[in-house]
């Protein structure tokens, strides 16, 4: 189902719960004509379902955000064949080949993607410097007490984010307050680009409290963040963070570098953009496919035999 079809302005904020998707081997293929051919390719080389489904998706939700905030309906030969590229950390970037590359450039756009659990969710930006999300679930650690789960996260974590954390004797408040700030770090070094390569105590946050107010309500983003990098805070006309509630069982945060010169940006310093859940059907109804595809072709055949060879897994919990 869509809550909301709409591009608030400059920003995008887009969530799908992959559980409600359960493709026939038929569908899946289908879905795959409108992603490109490596990528495609890595799909089907997943051992696991659920692995594949999620992968879809987020490229579903990136040609979404390209064509809703950029314009690219994905149409041209160049479109098909190398709208999107990697970059050296794996990131999915809009190739600097494609002349869809400097449309984006002169929009300042970015994009970023996360998943957990069945919830894949997209952040998007016009007029930043860059962008990054993350997504977890509140479920316990799988195969090891929480306690035993903390000592090994020991080190990501400041003395006073530990505080925070284990403020309350109750063990589940306890993981999604880590929760909490992993996904408020985790956004701000997708957003800078440079992965789990950061020294992650270099990072130290005060979510805002109103988080533990909201009784999980996915219609309040919490904006009030602060952050401070080795020591000295970032300045909220240069970097904001966005946290909400995707639903009752997942959260996610939005690191959004600003430009200098954006005044709009920095005149919305305390409004956040809400997710909106959307479903498959909906975003194939919305984009193109890249590709003609004959679900009785050789081709097809192949992608479905992949497709039905791949395995449930069980959930996987915590941070791998």
């Amino acid at each position: 189902f869509v809550k909301r079809i709409t591009v608030k302005g400059k920003r995008m904020r887009v969530c799908v719960n992959a559980s409600r998707w359960t493709p026939s081997p038929e569908a899946f293929v289908l879905a795959l004509s409108f992603i490109q051919k490596e990528e495609r390719e890595r799909i089907l080389k997943y051992k696991f379902a659920q692995d594949a489904k999620l992968s879809l998706i987020g490229r579903l939700l990136i040609r979404y955000a390209l064509y809703e905030c950029v314009g690219v309906s994905g149409d041209t030969t160049e479109q098909n064949d190398s709208l999107l590229c990697r970059d050296d950390t794996g990131k999915p970037i809009v190739s600097p080949s494609t002349s869809t590359y400097q449309t984006a450039r002169s929009l300042s756009f970015h994009f970023n993607i996360s998943h957990a659990g069945d919830i894949v969710v997209l952040a998007a930006n016009k007029g930043c410097m860059s962008i990054g999300v993350d997504v977890m679930n509140y479920r316990s650690p799988l195969n090891k007490s929480v306690s035993r789960y903390f000592d090994l996260m020991k080190g990501n974590f400041t003395a006073s984010e530990w505080s925070r954390i284990r403020c309350d004797s109750d063990e589940q408040t306890q993981l999604r307050q880590f929760y909490r700030h992993w996904t408020l770090k985790e956004s701000y070094i997708k957003a800078i680009g440079i992965g789990l390569g950061m020294e992650l105590q270099r990072l130290s946050f005060t979510p805002d409290k109103t988080m533990e107010e909201i009784n999980k309500d996915p219609g309040i983003v919490c904006t009030g963040i602060d952050c401070e990098l080795d020591g000295e805070k970032l300045h909220h006309s240069e970097w904001r963070f966005e946290q909400c509630y995707i639903d009752e069982h997942h959260e996610a945060s939005v690191a959004i570098h600003l430009l200098e010169d954006d005044e709009h940006e920095r005149g919305v310093e305390g409004i956040g953009e809400q997710f909106i859940e959307m479903d498959v059907s909906s975003l194939l109804q919305r984009i193109k496919p890249l590709m003609d595809i004959r679900l009785d072709s050789e081709e097809a055949q192949v992608y479905q035999s992949l497709f039905g060879k791949m395995k449930d897994r069980k959930e996987r919990h915590g941070i791998s």
